[in-house]
């Protein structure tokens, strides 16, 4: 899978308050950004029964160990 760099604009005052709530969960901005996109796609998929937006060999590598959850589960909607 090939990595790709996204590059938006946003506040000052957002992107100081990111990055604050990033360093409490002891991940960086970068980090934390990653796992709301990974969790967004996940939770469009369960919802819709697409996988086809992600092939499945793309959602979990074989060479690579699955990354940790860092999405509080208080975000996770029921």
């Amino acid at each position: 899978m090939s990595e790709k760099i996204i590059n938006f604009r946003i506040d000052e005052d957002l992107k100081t308050a990111f990055e604050m709530v990033a360093n409490a969960r002891d991940l960086t901005s970068s980090q934390l950004l990653r796992a709301l996109m990974r969790y967004e796609v996940e939770n469009y998929m369960q919802k819709n029964a697409q996988l086809s937006l992600i092939g499945a060999k793309d959602i979990k590598p074989k060479n690579k160990p699955k990354q940790k959850s860092v999405i509080p589960d208080s975000w996770r909607k029921k």
